[in-house]
């Protein structure tokens, strides 16, 4: 008789926070102990939810996302995205070890104090992985952080790494792939030299790549937003006015062989302290087409190494 008595009274206590749910009136023990079920749903962690159900709203995250907004158990700054994404925000383990060169690191060429590379990233970047320059024989590379160098398989820095899979900007914030100090450590322009994978080549008045190296670098980099770049190609000073040309001389070839590209707009998004979200227009200046032609050099050389070597 206690039983049934327990499960009546149970069932009413239900009936009645369903009730309260349709009236959007709920209760402070409401938010605190009855909707985890749509909050698992709205996050990702769960594919349904009988709740929702029960009130005939389809079993959607984006539907418990809605609903929580609605009830007021959630604002405009609660984000399930990164949660339906798995993305890891957790903080790195504060007892992983100093940065270290990884065991087959070997010897790098010295091309501090000879050249200066340029990492043109947007504001705001924390870690720049990627820099160009001109040598003065003329030839030109491109540099990629070499974080391999400073990260052995299966290290606690390279399962750190596999877990998260790569960095995500968020409005709030930057979700590293790597711990802080692998990217101190190996961030192009973080330090007074930086260790790079540096991939040199010279590009014919045709635009095609001939005469190409690939070796470990350690490369003096300056760090430039793409707004001063973009004005000191306007203005035709070296070396970015020959950078400019070359890529335009790479990009002519790439379409007289069929290359298809899309350009989309690109905004960036941000969340200030106090909840204020802004959109930005970034628009495309010439300094976003150097950095892209550039890169796709790169790899039109690190292909064409592999494939000789």
């Amino acid at each position: 008789l206690a039983e049934r008595r327990r499960a009546a009274k149970a069932q009413q206590e239900h009936e009645e926070f369903v009730e309260r749910v349709r009236k959007n009136e709920l209760t402070e023990e409401d938010h605190e102990g009855r909707l985890g079920g749509v909050v698992d749903l709205a996050l990702g962690e769960a594919t349904g939810c009988a709740l929702l159900k029960e009130i005939g709203i389809e079993q959607t995250p984006q539907n418990a996302h809605r609903m929580l907004l609605q009830w007021g158990h959630w604002d405009e700054t609660d984000c399930p995205w990164p949660s339906r994404n798995r993305v890891n925000l957790a903080p790195f383990d504060p007892d992983l070890p100093e940065a270290k060169w990884a065991s087959g690191a070997g010897e790098r060429r010295q091309f501090a104090g000879t050249m200066k590379a340029f990492a043109i990233d947007p504001e705001g970047t924390l870690d720049p992985d990627d820099a160009i320059s001109l040598a003065p024989d003329g030839k030109m590379w491109v540099h990629v952080a070499d974080a391999a160098g400073l990260v052995d398989a299966g290290t606690p820095f390279d399962e750190a790494a596999r877990e998260r899979g790569s960095s995500v900007y968020l409005p709030w914030g930057v979700a590293g792939m790597l711990p802080p100090q692998v990217t101190e450590a190996a961030g192009l322009g973080l330090g007074a030299t930086s260790p790079a994978m540096s991939f040199g080549f010279r590009l014919d008045d045709e635009g095609a790549l001939h005469d190409i190296e690939v070796c470990k670098s350690d490369v003096e980099v300056t760090r430039m937003p793409y707004g001063e770049a973009h004005e000191l190609i306007e203005r035709g000073e070296e070396p970015f006015k020959t950078l400019f040309a070359a890529a335009m001389r790479f990009r002519e070839r790439r379409e007289a062989n069929g290359a298809v590209g899309f350009q989309f707009p690109d905004a960036d998004v941000s969340v200030s302290e106090d909840g204020q979200v802004a959109i930005t227009e970034i628009p495309l200046l010439s300094s976003n087409e150097l950095v892209m032609e550039f890169m796709l050099m790169a790899g039109e050389a690190a292909a064409t190494y592999a494939l000789d070597n």
